[in-house]
């Protein structure tokens, strides 16, 4: 039997977290958050790992979904082998249920679901975009809080084209089949929008309800581990306000343009 997984795509500040407690909320979807940052973390540490806290509130040691998985983990396996390993792992815990990988970036995807048997896995893919001018706000208080150098609005501009517009050209490229989502259109027309991903998805439509969220996920925003803001979500509407962007429109045309495109074809 084919395993089902949602592979989110998108750039990092873009609301991943968001859509993913809002789709793990169907009885038939969990969460499994960013398996290629895992990874990676693992593949960087000796055991014993030093990882944030699971979104279930347990140390990944002692979550009943991911410490077997710890503890059979090879440093000698291939990422891809982890990864089908986690997919076992997934069908143990969540047989006839649909996986969540929130990874986002487009290295992660051509490592494990470029080449995937479509025998084995039936691939979902959900493009989730952002306004650019508020994902650089995003950007921006980030650096801030974490005391990181912010490059400025134009660099910033084009660095939120350039990513989307290379997944895009890839996901054409090889014919892979998806949903496009915006951010906006996600917060506030939150049903309709649920409505249309799970028609994608070919499951039938059920209220969303974030507190009935289901997620074993060990990286994501702080969203993911937040009990009293998980079920809430506060759009930031700051840069509405700015009108820095229109006085550098004549720069910001290609940016401009992929912004528009995504939000009509939401």
């Amino acid at each position: 039997m084919k395993q089902k997984v949602i592979f989110i795509m998108g750039l990092g500040h873009s609301g991943s977290t968001f859509l993913q407690l809002l789709l793990s909320s169907h009885p038939s979807i969990i969460g499994f958050g960013e398996i290629a940052l895992l990874l990676k973390t693992l593949k960087n540490q000796s055991a014993p790992f030093d990882l944030p806290n699971c979104s279930c509130g347990k140390k990944p040691q002692q979550c009943e979904v991911w410490n077997k998985f710890l503890l059979d983990y090879n440093p000698n396996m291939t990422n891809k082998e982890l990864y089908l390993s986690i997919i076992k792992l997934f069908q143990v815990h969540f047989p006839g249920k649909i996986l969540i990988d929130s990874s986002k970036n487009l290295d992660s995807f051509k490592e494990y679901y470029s080449t995937y048997d479509k025998n084995l896995i039936d691939l979902k893919v959900i493009f989730l975009s952002r306004d650019f001018r508020g994902w650089i706000n995003s950007r921006k208080k980030n650096n801030k809080r974490k005391n990181r150098k912010d490059y400025g609005l134009l660099f910033n501009s084009y660095k939120w084209f350039y990513r989307n517009f290379r997944k895009l050209k890839f996901l054409k490229k090889i014919n892979q089949d998806f949903l496009s989502i915006n951010y906006e259109t996600l917060v506030f027309n939150t049903d309709q929008t649920f409505k249309k991903i799970l028609h994608y998805l070919e499951l039938d439509f059920m209220e969303p309800d974030l507190e009935k969220a289901c997620t074993h996920d060990i990286f994501g925003n702080r969203m993911k581990n937040d009990k009293k803001k998980n079920t809430k979500v506060y759009y930031d509407h700051k840069w509405m306000k700015e009108n820095n962007t229109v006085l550098l429109y004549p720069l910001l045309i290609p940016p401009y343009y992929l912004n528009k495109k995504l939000y009509s074809s939401d």
